[in-house]
């Protein structure tokens, strides 16, 4: 059966990749320092998505998953053998704080991008998370949330008690 007609989500500039045209930048983690390049888009998507999550391990497992896109096969190996190793300084804090500072490097030019795609993938970093304050400071409007349970638990008196029985 011939295809006369074909969906082509490939861009013009299909032969690049998503690292290419962003320098790496030097990172050090644990006393070294690595090249970090910039993360593909859909690791982005997926560690912006773990921001808003209050499940910690899905935070560092996409925290990790950011990082590997990052670095080459063989740094994410050295780093996994470091962060593993008991008697190597690399600890879950550095890993974190690593993946935050790749994050806002490259994140103004990837949340431009992701915006032209029609995804926002805000993320709470800290470089927005200060954005964000200073604009609640210029309005004066601070975001709240519903307040569901009351700050003391009623008690109910004897006499109520017994009135119920």
């Amino acid at each position: 059966m011939a295809t006369d007609f074909v969906l082509d989500a490939d861009e013009e500039d299909e032969d690049t990749t998503p690292q290419e045209g962003r320098p790496s930048v030097p990172i050090r983690i644990g006393g070294k320092v690595y090249q970090a390049m910039c993360p593909k888009d859909v690791l982005w998507a997926q560690f912006a998505a773990s921001q808003n999550t209050r499940d910690p391990l899905e935070m560092v497992r996409r925290a990790f998953q950011f990082l590997d896109g990052a670095f080459s096969s063989e740094v994410s190996s050295e780093l996994e053998r470091r962060y593993t190793d008991p008697k190597d300084p690399v600890s879950l804090k550095n890993v974190v704080r690593a993946a935050r500072q790749v994050e806002e490097h490259y994140g103004p030019q990837m949340r431009e991008e992701m915006k032209a795609l029609g995804l926002d993938i805000e993320q709470d970093s800290a470089a927005n998370r200060e954005e964000r304050r200073s604009e609640e400071k210029a309005t004066g409007q601070r975001k709240t949330t519903k307040k569901t349970t009351s700050a003391k638990p009623r008690r109910r008196t004897a006499a109520k008690a017994a009135q119920a029985e």
